[in-house]
């Protein structure tokens, strides 16, 4: 299918500032400095399922490779390298507690590999080359590559990839993943916002049962006449807490924040054309402020 970006979605990147709600919805300017590190989440978060933390990074690695901007080995290195230049840092930061490395049920590890993930496509967004040889296989085997057109664009890549992945990951929570069943809801048959708002705590509940988080509530919710609204949605103790306000704090134009990039995707194919969000973060908890119209 085609991956046009409707308007107002993801159409300028959503930034976290210290208590304000930015980005598209609502019209907060970008700080001019960004938000400070992040303090460490030292309070207990919910071991995620397997399954759930492997979709969410594998559906990220899979756009990536799909939107054709980077060579896969040259990303593979570069995601090593960061990670080997960073994990010392952050495991420093949370002693006495330990992250178990390559455990990716265990919070204070997902949280760290998967802000190195959306670190390093950040880094190479700005420099990616619309044209690239790739190496395949154990034989490495080199094929030239080429970007689609409707993304020759690097200031595309960031909107289109929020895009996509949530496609992804919303698709394989209705429709499941190797023989993981996430019982997603399916979307709309025709843009109605009460039943959108109860599609989308459908939707966070699967979030919340597999670990991502703990709890999901909702308040502001706003009916304007069946098919506009707006509502408040606050994500209590999730996986990313750490590494999306540490994404924030360094400017990078991407972000993990896979709750949003999921409703997006629910309500774009609930045929909600022009829904925006914008953020902020706390050190305990994610508030999405979304607007549908």
């Amino acid at each position: 299918g085609t991956h046009a970006l409707p308007r107002n979605v993801h159409e300028t990147q959503a930034r976290f500032a210290g208590g304000n709600y930015v980005g598209p919805e609502g019209g907060f300017p970008t700080p001019l400095v960004p938000p400070l590190p992040p303090v460490p989440v030292k309070f207990p978060r919910a071991r995620l399922n397997q399954r759930f933390a492997v979709l969410l990074l594998r559906s990220t690695y899979e756009v990536v490779d799909a939107m054709d901007f980077i060579p896969m080995d040259k990303f593979q290195v570069k995601f090593w390298k960061l990670r080997q230049s960073e994990y010392e840092s952050y495991v420093l930061q949370y002693y006495p507690l330990k992250p178990k490395q390559g455990e990716l049920s265990d919070p204070l590890y997902f949280d760290f590999i998967s802000f190195a993930q959306y670190a390093t496509i950040s880094k190479e967004i700005p420099d990616a080359a619309k044209v690239f040889t790739e190496k395949l296989g154990v034989e490495g085997e080199e094929q030239v590559v080429r970007r689609a057109p409707e993304l020759k664009d690097n200031a595309a890549l960031p909107g289109a990839l929020s895009l996509r992945v949530g496609e992804q990951v919303y698709d394989t929570l209705v429709n499941g993943f190797e023989d993981a069943v996430f019982n997603g809801p399916a979307p709309c048959k025709n843009p109605d916002f009460e039943f959108a708002i109860d599609g989308i705590r459908k939707l966070m509940q699967v979030f919340v049962d597999n670990g991502y988080c703990l709890q999901v509530t909702f308040s502001d919710i706003q009916n304007e006449g069946n098919t506009k609204g707006s509502f408040k949605m606050r994500v209590e103790g999730p996986a990313t807490l750490w590494g999306a306000a540490a994404l924030a704090s360094r400017r990078c134009i991407v972000t993990n924040e896979f709750t949003a990039m999921t409703v997006a995707a629910y309500l774009r194919a609930s045929g909600f054309t022009h829904s925006s969000y914008g953020y902020r973060y706390t050190e305990t908890f994610i508030e999405e402020a979304w607007k549908i119209e």
